[in-house]
């Protein structure tokens, strides 16, 4: 962030610092979470504990599966995702990355919208109560509801969160 400061006299903008640490965070939680279901779960092939993961984030977010391959396996395997999904509240650090990734979004969501209470939003935050996930409000994140502060604050769990996945699995 120092780079930018110093070339343009600012920092990033709070949009595009959320939106990377969304990213972090959806590739951390397909990471915890492959290697949740690679020791757990019976699987035909190891790649299916990615295309697992992959397929529980998306249902968990409502968006539909990335790639191919994912989207047949979520036809393939509906119960079981659903199944998977219905347990995330019981593992606490990907529970806990899901409800940094949640809040991300509703923020992101509210900015882009301008609309804090837009229809995407309630629907998320719904699919959270359906699967005993916590979304935190900005007061819970930062201590505050300055929404740049918690931005930041997102921002460096998300690092974080990737950081200690990345050495795990090393």
């Amino acid at each position: 962030m120092a780079f930018w400061k110093r070339l343009f006299g600012r920092g990033p903008e709070p949009v595009r610092i959320l939106e990377e640490a969304i990213e972090r965070l959806q590739i951390g939680v397909v990471m915890d979470l492959a290697m949740e279901y690679g020791s757990r779960v019976r699987l035909e092939a190891p790649v299916e504990a990615m295309l697992l993961a992959n397929c529980v984030l998306s249902y968990a977010i409502q968006m539909p599966p990335l790639g191919e391959r994912a989207q047949e396996f979520e036809r393939s395997h509906a119960e079981m995702i659903r199944k998977e999904a219905l347990e995330l509240e019981e593992l606490a650090e990907p529970a806990r990355a899901f409800s940094y990734l949640y809040a991300a979004i509703i923020l992101l969501l509210a900015i882009r919208a301008r609309d804090p209470y837009s229809e995407q939003a309630s629907q998320l935050g719904d699919r959270a109560t359906e699967l005993g996930l916590d979304i935190p409000s900005t007061y819970d994140i930062c201590g505050s509801g300055d929404a740049v502060k918690c931005i930041q604050a997102i921002n460096a769990f998300s690092i974080e969160y990737k950081k200690r996945l990345t050495t795990l699995s090393a």
